[in-house]
């Protein structure tokens, strides 16, 4: 998030999408929507028959989690934390991708939001679950644009279009 609010911040890019990291008065927040952290799992997994899941659940299963320093990661790790709960995950990777297609082909869970499998066109079949901690609903993802920057017509275009698809969840 930090390095997407830098790059807007500076010029170089005209629009960022990232989960907050926090406020900067260099940005415009076009849109901003709170995007849970969910367990992804396959529809086949013994856990994707409930409804919502708890980190005690997700303690029985191998865990396939993003590095730390992600918001998915600082949150889990503080939701585990502030239960005294300890998951260790079997793999770690900076790649949704791959972990998605761990979770599929290993049966694990992994973590993300409902967002994440929108328009997802492969092998890698997921379904999201919530997990009850509310500390894991402090995410939001935010549509920035440099503050008191002139965008070209094709931008705001762009701008309005991503707004929309982000809405629709």
């Amino acid at each position: 998030p930090a390095q997407v609010e830098h790059w807007v911040a500076v010029g170089e890019a005209d629009i960022g999408i990232a989960f907050s990291s926090g406020s900067t008065s260099a940005l415009n927040i076009v849109y901003s929507a709170q995007v849970p952290v969910c367990a992804l799992l396959e529809p086949r997994h013994p856990l994707a028959a409930h409804s919502s899941l708890t980190l005690a659940e997700l303690q029985e299963y191998p865990v396939a989690l993003l590095e730390r320093g992600t918001t998915v990661r600082q949150l889990f790790d503080l939701a585990c934390s502030m239960r005294g709960i300890r998951i260790e995950p079997v793999l770690s990777s900076n790649n949704s991708a791959a972990l998605h297609m761990f979770a599929v082909l290993a049966g694990a869970v992994t973590l993300g939001s409902a967002i994440a499998l929108k328009g997802v066109r492969s092998r890698a079949s997921l379904v999201s679950r919530p997990i009850d901690e509310p500390v894991l609903n402090q995410r939001m993802l935010q549509v920035t644009t440099m503050r008191e920057r002139r965008l070209p017509a094709v931008v705001k275009g762009l701008l309005a279009t991503i707004v929309e698809m982000v809405a629709e969840g």
